[in-house]
C-alpha cells in the first residue's frame, strides 16, 4: 500500500492506479480506523479495483465547542489496518489541500438533512458534504463505500451526487457490532468502563423497536416511545433522538406499514453516540 499527502502526490497515484485498474473505490474515513472500517475496506475491495481510503478529521463538521481537537487521531495504526484490509492507498490529506487559504466555497444541503443529526448538529451535513465533494473531486472515484450506521449520511450524499450530476455510485456496508450489540465507533474509546456497559441501551432500543414492529406494531409513535424508555433505564445517558423514519426520505412515519428505519443518538458524559436499524413488518 502507498501512502501519500499532498495532491501532487495524490494525482501521480492515481495516474498509474488507474493504469493498472478498472475501478477506483474510495472509502472516506476519519481515521481511528477500527473493524467497521475494515469491513468498508473489505468491502470495496474487488477484481479490478484499487481502493483507496482517506484519513481525514474534517473541522466542517464539527460544531463550535465539539470535539474536533479532541477525536482520536492514530495515523500508524491507521496505516497498518487498511494496508492488511487490502487498501491500495492511503491518502491523507493536508489541510491546506483540502481548505486552502481564501477558499470559501461550501455544499449547502436541502431539506433532507434537517432533521436528527441535522437538528443536533447544524451544519454538520454540509461540512460532510462539502468534504466528500472535495475528495471526490481530487480521487474521482467510480464507487463511495459508506457504513450503514451513519444512514442519514448515506442518504444526504446520495442526494448530494444526483444533485451535482456526479456519477459515482455508493455502497452501503452493515453496522459492524461488538459481540454485545454496540456499533462500532470510533468513539467508544472515550467511554468508561460503566458507560461502556449503559451505552449498549442504544442497541437494545433498537432491538425491542425491530422485534415490536415485527409483532405487528404499526404505531410510529409507539415505537419510538418504547425506545426512549429502554433507553430512559440508563442514568448517564441522554438522549437527544429516537425516530422511526422512512429509509429513504427521512421523514417520521405516524404509521408502519412499509420498511422503514429506527434511529437513535445519546449523550453519555461527553461522548455522543448513534445507531440505526432497519424495521421489517
Amino acid at each position: 500500500m502507498r501512502t501519500v499527502t499532498s495532491l501532487e502526490e495524490l494525482k501521480g497515484a492515481l495516474t498509474d492506479l488507474r493504469s493498472g485498474s478498472d475501478r477506483i473505490a474510495l472509502v472516506p474515513t476519519m481515521g481511528a480506523l477500527h473493524r467497521g472500517h475494515e469491513a468498508l475496506i473489505r468491502h470495496a475491495v474487488g477484481p479490478d479495483t484499487t481502493v483507496v481510503v482517506t484519513c481525514f478529521v474534517n473541522p466542517t463538521q464539527f460544531g463550535p465547542g465539539k470535539d474536533y481537537e479532541r477525536y482520536p487521531r492514530a495515523p500508524e495504526a491507521d496505516a497498518r489496518l487498511a494496508g492488511s484490509a487490502g487498501a491500495g492507498l492511503l491518502w491523507l490529506p493536508r489541510m491546506a489541500d483540502i481548505y486552502p487559504p481564501g477558499e470559501m466555497t461550501r455544499v449547502r444541503v436541502g431539506p433532507i438533512a434537517a432533521s436528527m443529526e441535522g437538528l443536533h448538529r447544524p451544519g454538520h451535513f454540509d461540512g460532510v458534504a462539502t468534504v466528500v465533494i472535495k475528495l471526490i473531486t481530487a480521487a474521482r472515484p467510480d464507487l463511495l463505500v459508506l457504513g450503514e450506521k451513519d444512514w442519514q449520511q448515506v442518504v444526504v450524499l446520495r442526494q448530494v451526487l444526483r444533485d451535482l450530476l456526479w456519477p459515482t455510485t455508493i455502497g452501503v456496508v452493515p453496522v459492524v457490532r461488538e459481540a454485545d450489540g454496540l456499533a462500532l465507533s470510533s468513539r467508544n474509546q472515550y467511554l468508561a468502563s460503566t458507560e461502556r456497559v449503559e451505552a449498549l441501551a442504544l442497541s437494545h432500543a433498537l432491538a425491542a423497536a425491530a422485534e415490536a414492529v415485527a409483532n405487528g406494531e404499526t404505531d410510529g409513535a409507539t415505537v419510538e416511545l418504547t425506545m426512549r424508555e429502554i433507553m430512559a433505564e440508563a442514568p448517564s445517558l441522554t438522549v437527544e433522538y429516537a425516530t422511526v423514519a422512512h429509509p429513504e426520505t427521512l421523514l417520521r412515519l405516524v404509521r408502519i406499514n412499509r420498511p422503514a428505519r429506527a434511529f437513535v443518538a445519546a449523550r453519555i458524559g461527553k461522548t455522543r453516540l448513534i445507531d440505526t436499524r432497519a424495521l421489517t413488518p
